[in-house]
């Protein structure tokens, strides 16, 4: 109910996908009536996988099965392998056509605070998935210090330091 559509925006909530996850993990999903086919959603504990224009329902299933699996990764890592597998699992695939790359693809993280504490996008790239997963992989070690600079930015320090012990660390 919370998820149907109401007033002006009624107008245009039957080509829309929703879906929402509470703190407390319930989950709620709607695919509007007039979305690309292959179209759906997945609901669980946790989590909702949707998409459109998709080969077909084995591609959430695949997405749903991803997370599930990584349930003791970080919710980033767990994002990244749903897309991975969705991906893995036949992807965009308009009904009647061929198999389309994915152009683009992204990774938002909220907490408890009003900032993202990860927000990644990769757009107009013929492989958007695996290159998602390279800048994941290279921001990953900075996630402390972008947590800090909005936290308590007069305690950070300069960004070469940090990068520089980084570097220490890792061939350390």
């Amino acid at each position: 109910a919370a998820l149907a559509g109401r007033g002006a925006g009624a107008a245009v909530v039957e080509y829309r996908q929703l879906g929402a996850v509470a703190v407390d993990g319930a989950a709620a999903a709607r695919t509007g009536s007039r979305v690309r086919p292959w179209c759906g959603d997945v609901v669980g504990d946790g989590f909702v996988a949707m998409g459109n224009g998709l080969k077909d329902q084995g591609v959430l299933d695949a997405m749903a099965g991803a997370f599930t699996e990584s349930a003791g990764e970080g919710l980033d890592e767990r994002l990244v392998r749903a897309l991975e597998a969705g991906r893995d699992a036949g992807g965009q695939h308009p009904p009647g056509g061929q198999h389309r790359t994915e152009r683009s693809a992204a990774v938002v993280v909220y907490g408890a605070d009003d900032w993202a504490l990860l927000n990644l996008r990769v757009d107009l790239h013929e492989k958007a998935v695996d290159e998602l997963r390279r800048v994941l992989t290279e921001y990953r070690p900075y996630i402390p210090y972008y947590r800090q600079r909005a936290a308590n930015p007069p305690e950070l320090p300069a960004q070469a330091d940090f990068a520089a012990r980084l570097a220490a660390e890792s061939a350390g």
